[in-house]
């Protein structure tokens, strides 16, 4: 890695030019380590190496050392901001990685990996790239935990996130309640309707 860091820099004319982008993604805890790397691995290939570019992944499985259960695994990727050739790395700097537009892009491919991982599991589990409001889900987005206020929560303590993520689960259930209240409501109604 470290000789790739300095082939990195001597492309370099600034000293202060940005060599890399970073990728950051949450990896599912249903999964083994080893569907984990494929989905990286897929990701990474259509989305960098394919088109020259070079990229370094490491893995995070955030194991409990009490119970060895994973807790937030997840991936950084490190992928350069030039092409690389036979002659080295490219004078000019791939530009297009930074244009918004990729983020969408990347989420869904990142998804749709994530989705064929679970169903060539027999998971019946999917992930979207789209918001809860796109997805036309009327419901609060629930934190995710840092691993102290994880491990705190898993041995009884409750923290200030923890107690967040309760209130907004309650929240989250009262709406389904009710949505389901309403439709029960209206099919008595249409039910009432058509006898009379």
């Amino acid at each position: 890695m470290q000789t790739l860091c300095n082939e990195i820099d001597k492309a370099e004319k600034r000293y202060d030019a940005r060599t890399a982008k970073e990728f950051i993604g949450s990896l599912p805890n249903e999964l083994c380590v080893d569907e984990i790397i494929k989905i990286v691995t897929e990701f990474i290939t259509m989305n960098f190496t394919e088109r020259g570019l070079v990229a370094i992944a490491a893995i995070h499985e955030g194991r409990n050392a009490k119970d060895m259960k994973r807790n937030n695994p997840h991936v950084h990727i490190l992928v350069t901001t030039r092409t690389l050739n036979a002659n080295g790395f490219n004078p000019k700097k791939l530009r297009e990685l930074n244009q918004k537009k990729n983020v969408e892009v990347w989420r869904e491919q990142w998804s749709i990996l994530q989705n064929r991982a679970y169903e060539r599991n027999g998971l019946d589990i999917r992930v979207s790239h789209e918001s809860l409001e796109v997805q036309g889900k009327n419901r609060i987005p629930t934190p995710h935990l840092s691993v102290i206020d994880w491990h705190r929560e898993k041995n009884g303590l409750h923290t200030l996130a923890g107690d967040e993520k309760r209130k907004i689960r309650e929240k989250n259930r009262q709406v389904e309640l009710e949505k389901e209240q309403s439709v029960h409501k209206q099919e008595l109604e249409i039910s009432r309707s058509r006898s009379h």
